[in-house]
């Protein structure tokens, strides 16, 4: 098996170098345009893992951590017992790379970039090459909800409020900071280009237990803006006309779909199995290149499904890289799931085959540049017995060169239910409190 070469030394050397990152590199602000191609996959070479723990902080209840860079620096959260709150802490968790090129992560390194009432939210936190983090921030509603979950326990709301944490630890709206909203940045590219979902109408549902809430759920893409003149995104809220919305989102879908992610180029993919490939020639003339309406029906025309694999399947997308290959799944039953490859948004599925033989489902949570994705699988002898209940116990798959693979063919004592959640384009891969790290 084979995978990106992994220069350690050049590694430590970039990190000294990038670390804290500046906005400088980035240059793109501005209205959004047609970003450069990505940069061709560089030679590769066979590979094992080296397992990095992430030390803790003192009197921490452990770190949460859900992206990784390129870099190595990663987005996570960690929460203390001592204070009345219980505080929650949005940090960056650079790596240091010593002179034999040994890679570790030290609690004084970390560098707290949010605190209090800043908040991970649904689906984690989002992290790019720039060391810049989208995610949530809460505020508490004195709206109090009944659900069928837990009829006996109404409980009451937060509001999510999309935001934006730029590396020196800054934070922006990225929606409307005054409204009931709940908001939530769903993902980030290295051109600052975020996606946020918005459920405006959010406090008048009283039930919260089915797909009531999907039903009044819009996305948009948030374009930073280079305000000061200096060619480097700085603003990623403004409020021109004063109406209380963000002028730099772009509508680009009012289905209901759930965003998942955003290459470089602006293409993004839904967990609904859709994907939406800006068009930069923007035929409405709107100034959006994320949407199109040219039947004047109010949908959008640039959202395209993604092909089943089987007949009565529901494709799901994970994942997309900057070459436009979108990892996902397609369903046909919870038991019955396959991870699924599309070299783009109108290819056919590839199916990604089974880890072991006993395998009964799979599926792909992230992809890189060089075409490498993790995921999970469950396999029939992998159940145990909770009460009534029969629970599967998740494994971890790497997808490389064509084969999918037991993560545990590689790292034995790597646990069921560790999930591997996330893998830059160095083949890092990002698991519950630890990074594992290939090496030659």
């Amino acid at each position: 098996m084979k995978t990106k070469a992994l220069n350690m030394m050049g590694l430590g050397l970039a990190l000294a170098l990038l670390w804290p990152v500046s906005q400088s590199l980035a240059a793109k602000g501005g209205k959004p345009g047609k970003p450069k191609p990505p940069p061709e996959p560089p030679p590769e070479q066979p590979i094992s893992y080296q397992r990095v723990d992430i030390e803790p902080q003192p009197q921490q209840l452990g770190y949460t951590t859900t992206s990784i860079n390129d870099l190595g620096v990663i987005a996570g959260t960690f929460a203390t017992s001592i204070s009345e709150d219980n505080s929650e802490y949005i940090v960056l968790l650079p790596p240091y790379v010593n002179a034999e090129g040994v890679v570790s992560y030290r609690a004084d390194d970390v560098v707290v970039v949010g605190t209090n009432e800043a908040y991970a939210g649904y689906g984690g936190l989002l992290i790019n090459n720039l060391n810049q983090i989208a995610g949530a921030h809460i505020t508490w509603s004195d709206v109090v909800f009944t659900n069928d979950w837990f009829p006996e326990e109404p409980w009451t709301n937060w509001c999510h409020r999309a935001v934006f944490w730029n590396s020196d630890g800054a934070m922006s709206e990225l929606w409307n900071p005054d409204a009931n909203d709940l908001s939530q940045s769903c993902a980030i590219n290295d051109s600052g280009l975020a996606v946020i979902a918005d459920c405006e109408d959010y406090d008048n549902i009283e039930d919260w237990s089915g797909d009531n809430w999907w039903n009044i759920l819009s996305s948009y893409v948030v374009a930073p803006d280079d305000r000061n003149g200096d060619g480097v995104a700085d603003t990623w809220y403004a409020d021109d006309d004063g109406n209380g919305i963000n002028d730099l989102a772009y509508l680009i879908d009012t289905l209901g779909y759930q965003p998942r992610a955003i290459n470089e180029y602006g293409t993004v993919v839904f967990s609904e199995g859709v994907a939406l490939t800006p068009d930069y020639d923007d035929p409405d003339g709107d100034g959006n290149p994320w949407f199109a309406d040219g039947n004047g029906d109010g949908i959008n025309d640039l959202l395209k499904a993604l092909k089943p694999l089987k007949d009565g399947g529901t494709a799901r997308a994970g994942d997309i890289n900057d070459f436009g290959e979108i990892a996902g799944s397609d369903w046909t039953d919870w038991d019955d799931r396959c991870a699924v490859l599309w070299a783009n948004a109108t290819a056919p599925p590839v199916d990604l085959g089974k880890p072991v033989d006993q395998t009964e489902y799979v599926s792909a949570a992230s992809i890189n540049n060089v075409g490498q994705i993790v995921g999970l699988f469950g396999a029939k002898n992998d159940y145990y017995r909770n009460g009534k209940w029969k629970i599967a116990l998740q494994r971890s798959f790497l997808f490389d060169e064509g084969v999918i693979y037991d993560f545990r063919d590689f790292v034995p004592d790597h646990g069921a239910g560790n999930a591997l959640n996330d893998i830059n384009d160095n083949g890092w891969i990002l698991s519950a409190g630890y990074v594992y790290v290939p090496v030659e």
